[in-house]
C-alpha cells in the first residue's frame, strides 16, 4: 500500500489586504515591497521614481528653453526616453502587482503567499 503524503499549507504572517492597498496607493514608490520585506525591489521601484522625476524635470525645462528660445523642431532626446522607459517599468509592474496580489501569487522575502 502506498502512503499518503499531507502537505501542510504555510502562509505569509503578512496581509494580503494590506499589500493591496499599498500597491493601489502607493506602487509607484514600491512600499507593498517593503512590507512584504523584499527590500531590493522596493529600492529599484525608488530608483525608477527618482531616475523617472530627474529625467522629467530636465525635459520639462528644456522644454520650456525650446518654447521660448528659437524654434529649432521638437525630437526625441535621451531626457524624454528616459521618461518614457521608466515610466512604462514602473507602469507595468504597478498592474502586474495588482494582478498577482488579487490572484494570490504575491509572495513575501520567504516565498510564502500573503494571508
Amino acid at each position: 500500500m502506498a502512503k499518503m503524503y499531507q502537505y501542510k499549507y504555510v502562509a505569509s504572517k503578512k496581509k494580503r489586504w494590506v499589500a493591496m492597498i499599498l500597491c493601489v496607493m502607493f506602487g509607484f514608490l514600491g512600499l507593498h515591497y517593503f512590507y512584504v520585506r523584499r527590500y531590493w525591489r522596493g529600492a529599484l521601484n525608488l530608483f525608477l521614481l527618482l531616475l523617472l522625476f530627474i529625467a522629467s524635470s530636465v525635459f520639462g525645462l528644456f522644454y520650456i528653453q525650446i518654447t521660448f528660445g528659437p524654434t529649432q523642431g521638437i525630437f526625441v532626446h535621451w531626457r524624454e526616453a528616459v521618461a518614457v522607459i521608466c515610466s512604462a517599468i514602473l507602469g507595468i509592474t504597478w498592474i502586474l502587482d495588482l494582478v498577482h496580489i488579487s490572484k494570490r501569487q504575491f509572495r513575501d522575502n520567504e516565498k510564502l503567499t500573503l494571508k
